[in-house]
C-alpha cells in the first residue's frame, strides 16, 4: 500500500474554500460505538478524528476506507496500468463527509477539431453514505482548463460498501472508466458539427433555465462568456462553444466556492446538450425569451 508520504507522482492544488469545502484529505476517521440509556447498540458514528465531527450512524457492517487507503490504492492500480503521469486536485466538501479526488492524464485523449480533450478521472468517497466508492468518467479541455463530469454511470470501485479495495477488481474498473471516456468522442462531434447563431445560443440558455438545469444568474454570466469568447477557438457559434462557455464558467467561477454545484450542474448541461446534439434536436431546447424577474420583496429591518 502506497503512504501519504509517497503519493508525490501526482500534484495537488489547493483551493482556497470555506471551511467546509477545502483541499485537505488526509484525516482519519474512525467508528465510534453509540449507547442508548447506558447500554451499548449495533450502531456506530463515523467520526473524523481531528475535529470530533460525526458524519453518519452506521452498523457494524459498515467499513471505513480512509482517503489514504483509497487515494494510495488507486494510484496503485495507474501505476500497474502503466497510465503514465497524472495531476491530482482533491476537493473535500461538507466538513470532510465527502471526497472527490480528480486525476488529469495528459497522454489519454482525442480532439474535436484541433482541441484536446484529455482523460479526467474523478474518485469519489464518503463517510455519510451519500456517495458509493466509484470513479467517474470526466473530460478536460487543455486549451482553457475546463473541466466536466460525462454523462456516465459512476463505476464501483468495491462489490460493496462493507468490502476492501481489491486492485485487481479496481484496476478492471479504470479500465472500464478509460473505454468510457473514448466512447463521448461521438456526443463532442456532434455537439461541434451542430452550428448556432448568437441568438440561437441565447435562446438554448434559456431553455436551460426553464428545465431548472441553470439558474438565470449562471445563464446570465455564460452568455457574457458566449458573447466574447476568452479564446480564439472558441469562436465558432456551435454547440460545443456554446458548452464550453458553460463549462468555463462553472470550473473557474462557480466550482471554487461550491463544488458539488457546479459538478451537478456540469453533468446534466452536458447530459442534455449532447444528448439534443446525438439527437439533431437542439431546437427543442430554444426558448424565445424568460419570463421577467419577480422583483425581489424589500428586507424591513425593525429597530
Amino acid at each position: 500500500m502506497v503512504s501519504p508520504e509517497t503519493l508525490n507522482a501526482t500534484e495537488v492544488e489547493i483551493v482556497d474554500a470555506p471551511v467546509r469545502q477545502s483541499a485537505q484529505w488526509d484525516y482519519k476517521v474512525e467508528q465510534q460505538p453509540l449507547f442508548a440509556n447506558g447500554i451499548e447498540t449495533r450502531f456506530f458514528a463515523n467520526v473524523r478524528t481531528d475535529t470530533g465531527e460525526a458524519f453518519g450512524i452506521v452498523t457494524d457492517r459498515y467499513k471505513v476506507m480512509q482517503n489514504s487507503e483509497l487515494l494510495g490504492s488507486i494510484e496503485e492500480t495507474f501505476q500497474s496500468r502503466g497510465l503514465g503521469k497524472s495531476v491530482r486536485k482533491v476537493m473535500v466538501t461538507q466538513g470532510g463527509a465527502r471526497v472527490h479526488a480528480n486525476y488529469r492524464f495528459d497522454d489519454i485523449g482525442f480532439k474535436v477539431g484541433n482541441q484536446d480533450i484529455v482523460f479526467n478521472l474523478r474518485v469519489q468517497n464518503s463517510f455519510d453514505g451519500s456517495l458509493r466508492v466509484a470513479l467517474a468518467v470526466g473530460l478536460f479541455r487543455l486549451i482553457c482548463s475546463n473541466g466536466a463530469v460525462a454523462p456516465l454511470d459512476a463505476i464501483n470501485l468495491t462489490k460493496k460498501h462493507t468490502d476492501a479495495l481489491s486492485l485487481e477488481f479496481a484496476g478492471g474498473a479504470v479500465d472500464n472508466a478509460i473505454e468510457n471516456f473514448h466512447r463521448t468522442a461521438p456526443m463532442l462531434e456532434a455537439m461541434a458539427r451542430t452550428r448556432l447563431t448568437d441568438i440561437e445560443g441565447h435562446k438554448v440558455l434559456n431553455g436551460l433555465v426553464v428545465r431548472k438545469e441553470l439558474s438565470e444568474r449562471q445563464s446570465d454570466e455564460i452568455r457574457d462568456i458566449w458573447n466574447a469568447p476568452t479564446h480564439r477557438e472558441d469562436s465558432e457559434r456551435n454547440l460545443y462553444n456554446l458548452w464550453n462557455a458553460t463549462t468555463q464558467h462553472l470550473t473557474h467561477t462557480v466550482s471554487g466556492k461550491k463544488f458539488e454545484l457546479a459538478d451537478r450542474i456540469n453533468r446534466n448541461v452536458t447530459q442534455t446538450l449532447g444528448r439534443s446534439a446525438m439527437a439533431g434536436s437542439v431546437s427543442s431546447l430554444m426558448v424565445d425569451a424568460l419570463a421577467p424577474r419577480k422583483p425581489r420583496t424589500p428586507r424591513i429591518t425593525l429597530n
